[in-house]
């Protein structure tokens, strides 16, 4: 028998193309994470019957200060710079919330007394306490096409904590991925993986 060069193709490609698909799914397959680095991969199911994905060190003391998260956004993300700021504050909209609703209450004691805007300064200082991680922040980025991106640094003597989070948007899904780590060195490791998603 002739082995022609169109069937020895055709023979490949119906192989590579019977291979399983959970392997193509697999989230972890979908990240690059080098074994010099000392990182594993694990997914996990979430309450949604989603999945989320997390990298962290295998081991150590510190290992749970490193961490890069990779999961499906439900929700549709019209504006993604809002997102991503959302994502970075404080959430602290049920304290104001109840201060507000509190406060218009027509059964509210304080209505009209001298402490009402005292207690209303209240709202305007948890607004502020929420935003302040945003201060160590850069602004929100479209680093790549259907990739966008927030990184924020922060620094408390000889310490630094590092996270960036990014929206992603690949084969028609949006996904969140965030990353964390209090060392340089790790952080880059980090974020290597995520540009290779």
């Amino acid at each position: 028998m002739i082995w022609r060069p169109t069937l020895i193709l055709a023979l490949l490609l119906g192989i590579a193309l019977s291979r399983p698909a959970a392997a193509i799914d697999d989230p972890c397959a979908r990240l690059f994470v080098p074994e010099g680095y000392g990182l594993t991969c694990t997914r996990a199911a979430t309450a949604s019957g989603e999945w989320k994905v997390t990298v962290q060190p295998a081991e150590g003391p510190f290992a749970s200060l490193s961490q890069l998260t990779l999961e499906p956004v439900d929700e549709p993300v019209d504006r993604p710079e809002v997102w991503l700021r959302e994502r970075v504050r404080f959430d602290l909209s049920g304290v104001a919330d109840t201060l507000r609703a509190q406060l218009d209450s027509a059964d509210n004691p304080f209505a009209g007394s001298a402490l009402e805007p005292f207690l209303r300064q209240w709202i305007d200082g948890v607004e502020y306490v929420a935003d302040l991680p945003l201060q160590s922040c850069g602004d929100p980025e479209e680093i790549a096409i259907d990739t966008w991106q927030m990184a924020c640094e922060w620094r408390l003597l000889d310490f630094e904590k590092f996270l960036t989070v990014r929206l992603v948007e690949r084969d028609g899904r949006t996904y969140a991925l965030v990353i964390n780590a209090m060392n340089p060195r790790r952080m880059r490791h980090l974020v290597a993986i995520a540009n290779s998603f």
